[in-house]
């Protein structure tokens, strides 16, 4: 106000208090940044805290240093003969882990202050014993909440065993190497997840060697191939994140076409085809 007043009184001119304004604002914004450094320090302190404590968690499934390798199954295991490895529930007791055992130490105080949790510790499988025989199809049927998918995880070593032991070819699957798990063991969910890429990079994923002809062929059994092969950009197409640009039923079939590629010696399914029609299926 007093600049303009001078101004129009003639005792400088408008171009000065134009710099004079500008001066100040370029004064006082430093002025202002530097006022809110501790501001900036103390949060990024916090973040680092959170990350080196994510960093710091172990996780629930390790491979033991003395791990050992499941043999790989002799030719002819896929064709249903006694090769493929045998599966086998002994005595298996079974609890999904706390809250407080698997998530941040500092988030979990937050969410359980002042607030009584009832203990989520309960068990799901409690003393459960079964085999399933190697090129025989083994089904689990009960109603929700019996254990089914549980079961189809201790199988893949998502989780281990509270007591007893799961066992491959006689194998306690915590005496194998991941690799070699993961090898053998072929999983099919009712969620297939499909991840932010081309069709292709979905399916070689399981088996990076594969040939083109051997990717058409695992297409056409898992009968994915007719919609793939009319699309604009056929098996280069970009199915988006977690496969949002296909159908359910089109997703389990490109995660079914994944699991024949791949051709584990196990292979678990667990409501692989709830999303397809009835001929499909």
């Amino acid at each position: 106000g007093v600049g303009g007043s001078l101004a129009i009184s003639g005792a400088f001119q408008i171009g000065t208090l134009v710099a004079l304004a500008a001066l100040l604002a370029r004064l006082y914004g430093p002025i202002t940044s530097l006022s809110n450094v501790q501001v900036t320090v103390m949060t990024a302190l916090v973040s680092f805290d959170r990350v080196f404590e994510v960093l710091d968690l172990k996780p629930l499934i390790d491979e033991r240093p003395d791990a050992v390798v499941l043999p790989a199954p002799a030719a002819g295991a896929a064709a249903g003969t006694d090769s493929a490895p045998a599966i086998e529930f002994d005595h298996v007791s079974f609890r999904y882990p706390k809250a407080s055992e698997v998530s941040l130490a500092s988030l979990e105080s937050i969410a359980l202050q002042g607030v009584e949790r009832a203990d989520g510790g309960q068990l799901i499988l409690d003393d459960v014993s079964f085999r399933a025989a190697p090129g025989k199809l083994t089904a689990l049927v009960g109603p929700s909440g019996a254990g089914k998918t549980t079961i189809t995880h201790l199988v893949s070593r998502l989780y281990d065993a509270d007591s007893g032991a799961v066992r491959i070819a006689g194998h306690d699957v915590r005496d194998l190497t991941l690799d070699s798990l993961h090898e053998a063991v072929g999983v099919v969910t009712q969620d297939a997840h499909l991840f932010h890429d081309t069709i292709r990079a979905n399916l070689l994923y399981a088996r990076p060697t594969a040939t083109e002809a051997e990717v058409i062929e695992a297409c056409q059994a898992a009968q994915i191939w007719d919609l793939i092969s009319v699309l604009p950009d056929g098996l280069d197409t970009i199915v988006g994140d977690r496969g949002y640009r296909l159908s359910g039923g089109e997703k389990q079939r490109v995660a079914l076409a994944r699991l024949l590629l791949k051709a584990p010696a196990v292979v678990v399914l667990d409501e692989a085809t709830a999303h397809l029609d009835s001929e499909s299926e």
